[in-house]
């Protein structure tokens, strides 16, 4: 069997991509799991994504203009990831707003996801957001964005085009609102009740409501958690459908359209 140059050109393309997307998405870039697993991933979607596309030039062609394409494809890679990676944040960011809100601050535990350390809903938020985003086939969608991004953006044509920092911009904007509405549910009703605790404590001083208002708090907001989880799975699946509007503005951006 013969592989041609443009073969493998195609294919170190696709693998440069790809690499970029897996340093900042969801699943890929998460601390679990070994790094030669996830490399021999990276190779083998590489291998069954260039073998759908046409083949490149059957000369590479100079260091000065390879080293500038792959460079390209390489943050094409991290914006399509940055795309699925902003619903990972608003997810965690409402976990971290619920936990501060909830006296939880001080806790913290091992995010699986950046390999920090994470205050410990934030970290609760991530995790069920993985395990969600793997269910509801994220990683599906995750991957056909890529695929089709070189339909608008051919392999190894990205050293002219204008990176989309200003629509990440306005959509990191968008993700913070998000995760501040996934953290409603929890973060509102606690508002009120510390209101309701400090009216309490106004009236009767002698009650000394503060060295109670700790426990009731996290006490409550347990319960408020406990209540809003069912409903996790329909926001999952909004943040996935909204990361897959966000790659494919990127892309738009990206290809000039």
């Amino acid at each position: 069997m013969n592989i041609s140059t443009g073969a493998i050109y195609t294919f170190m393309i696709v693998c440069v991509r790809l690499s970029g997307l897996a340093v900042v998405a969801p699943v890929f870039s998460s601390s679990i799991g070994s790094p030669r697993v996830k490399a021999g991933m990276v190779l083998i979607l590489s291998a069954f994504i260039a073998s759908t596309l046409p083949h490149g030039p059957r000369e590479i062609g100079k260091a000065d203009v390879v080293i500038p394409a792959l460079v390209g494809e390489f943050l094409i890679g991290n914006f399509l990831g940055l795309g699925f990676r902003l619903a990972l944040s608003a997810a965690t960011m409402a976990g971290e707003i619920a936990g501060l809100q909830m006296g939880l601050g001080a806790a913290s535990l091992i995010d699986q996801n950046s390999g920090q350390s994470a205050a410990l809903l934030e970290g609760f938020f991530g995790m069920m957001f993985t395990v969600l985003f793997i269910s509801l086939d994220g990683h599906h969608h995750m991957l056909r964005i890529f695929r089709e991004s070189f339909l608008s953006i051919p392999a190894a044509s990205a050293t002219t085009r204008q990176l989309p920092v200003e629509s990440l911009i306005a959509l990191s904007g968008e993700m913070i609102g998000v995760g501040c509405r996934l953290a409603a549910p929890v973060v509102i009703p606690l508002l009120l009740l510390t209101v309701a605790m400090a009216l309490v404590s106004r009236a009767f001083p002698q009650a000394n409501v503060y060295s109670i208002s700790y426990g009731i708090s996290m006490l409550a907001g347990m319960s408020f958690l406990a209540a809003a989880t069912p409903g996790l799975r329909d926001a999952v699946w909004e943040l996935i459908r909204g990361a897959d509007r966000n790659a494919m503005r990127f892309i738009q951006v990206l290809s000039g359209a």
